[in-house]
């Protein structure tokens, strides 16, 4: 018994000196084909002809061209290492305060710069490219692929921003100088308009951005402070209603989970196999958080061999349509119940982690933040279209309306409701050529002006005002 036990002993190590190479051979090229099908194969939407990625590289590079050519304010008593905010504050106040150039120095030296060549061609460049992409419609490359087509998404949003406040400071000084109302209009029409292409980047990218409202702040200045030409005000009315979101879907749509933000996600980070089943991609992957990293990184390639660690496409589908929104459902509620409903996208209750690759920021606390953002800024937009046409009424008929019902249907197709309520506005013609605009919800949100910037004089209306030249020392 013990010879034939050895017997087989030793035929079995024979026979595994000469299995062993084979067998280690077998693995390493399973390895090899492994890690050149990582290592060579692009995510779906690289693969896709759909969809065209140069023509994305193109605009984007041309768009951050002109974007950091517009100047840079700096006041007189700046220093090589003065911050950020120490440039961007001298333009905020202007916009948010009195203005009064010949009576306060700094106000006249911030009219004389954003007044200057330099600036306005920079801006008159940048205006020239947005409304060519504006005019091409549904045809436009979608920015929502910014971070897969340049993952340098901060700069972009800290160049946006100071193009933003330029071109709404320019307009403040051709309606309340010049008297260009057409030209005031035009450059506030560009400043919402580049902020909802910073809207589409930060849906792509995942990362949380807050937006700048303070276009919008001083559109509603304008219609209040000025008898909008009704050609002028109808332009801008257009935009708003037909060309930005104006219903709680579309206003959703970039900081909710829709349909097709599911498909991009997927197609941008995962690849496909025609049977919806795929692998993540992960040098695809953004370095933001939650991956331990602020800023842009190129990842080397060799990071896919560790895609058998995350969760495959399959699997992130089943929860990216768990937590999917009714979009077309939510049309109908206010802004309390629209609120609700976002936030059951987000938190634990997702069941998300980390190997779920980029869904792990798609579904993160952040999104209601956003959500709410959004929503606020359409509830200002609403209202906005109303004072456009009230601003419309009065330079036709000298005064404005005892009811808004009025409007329609010379200056208003239809009447915008409150988001706040999904009900009518509160309106409130008052003496000395003055109305009121509220809501008949109990608070209002302000409109979003930045990292921090605020408060404005919002109360329960809609009908803000500039600070006085007291409030401003």
């Amino acid at each position: 018994m013990d010879s034939a036990r050895a017997d087989w002993l030793a035929a079995w190590r024979r026979s595994w000196r000469v299995l062993r190479p084979v067998l280690g051979g077998l693995v390493l090229l399973w390895f090899g084909w492994f890690a050149y099908v990582r290592w060579t194969t692009p995510p779906a939407a690289e693969q896709s002809r759909q969809y065209d990625w140069t023509a994305v590289a193109l605009r984007l590079e041309e768009l951050e061209r002109r974007l950091s050519a517009v100047p840079t304010y700096r006041p007189p008593t700046a220093t090589a290492s003065s911050g950020y905010w120490y440039w961007r504050e001298p333009l905020y106040g202007a916009l948010l305060g009195s203005w009064d150039p010949a009576g306060r120095p700094h106000l006249a030296a911030v009219a004389q710069w954003v007044s200057s060549a330099p600036v306005s061609q920079s801006l008159d460049r940048l205006t020239g490219l947005l409304d060519e992409l504006r005019q091409m419609g549904p045809e436009r490359p979608h920015f929502g692929r910014l971070s897969a087509a340049n993952p340098g998404l901060f700069v972009w949003v800290w160049r946006t921003e100071g193009a933003t406040i330029t071109l709404a400071l320019r307009a403040r000084v051709r309606h309340a100088d010049g008297q260009d109302l057409a030209g005031a209009a035009a450059d506030l029409r560009t400043a919402l308009y580049l902020q909802s292409l910073l809207w589409e980047a930060r849906m792509g990218s995942g990362t949380h951005v807050q937006p700048n409202g303070i276009a919008l702040v001083e559109l509603i200045h304008l219609a209040q402070e000025k008898h909008l030409p009704p050609a002028v005000a109808a332009g801008l009315i257009h935009f708003l209603r037909d060309e930005l979101p104006f219903s709680a879907r579309q206003a959703l749509a970039s900081a909710a989970v829709s349909a097709d933000e599911i498909r991009d996600l997927l197609d941008t980070y995962y690849t496909d196999d025609g049977r919806g089943n795929g692998w993540l991609v992960v040098s695809k992957l953004p370095a933001e958080a939650p991956w331990g990293s602020t800023g842009p990184l190129e990842r080397s390639r060799f990071w896919n061999l560790f895609s058998p660690l995350f969760n495959d496409r399959k699997q992130v589908a089943a929860k990216l349509a768990g937590i999917n929104l009714e979009l077309n459902q939510l049309d109908g509620l206010d802004y309390a119940g629209l609120m609700t409903a976002v936030q059951r996208q987000s938190g634990p209750a997702t069941n998300v982690s980390l190997l779920d690759g980029p869904l792990a920021r798609f579904a993160s606390a952040n999104r209601g933040q956003t959500a709410g953002q959004a929503l606020a800024d359409l509830a200002w937009r609403r209202a906005a279209v109303v004072m456009l046409a009230l601003s419309a009424y009065r330079h036709e008929h000298g005064e404005y309306p005892d009811a808004l019902e009025q409007l329609v249907p010379d200056f208003l197709g239809e009447l915008p409701r409150d988001l706040m309520t999904n009900g009518p506005f509160a309106y409130e013609r008052r003496g000395l050529g003055t109305y009121h605009l509220g809501s008949r919800a109990e608070s209002l949100p302000e409109p979003s002006l930045g990292y921090g910037y605020g408060p404005l004089n919002v109360g329960y209306g809609y009908s803000i005002r500039r600070r006085s030249a007291s409030e401003d020392h």
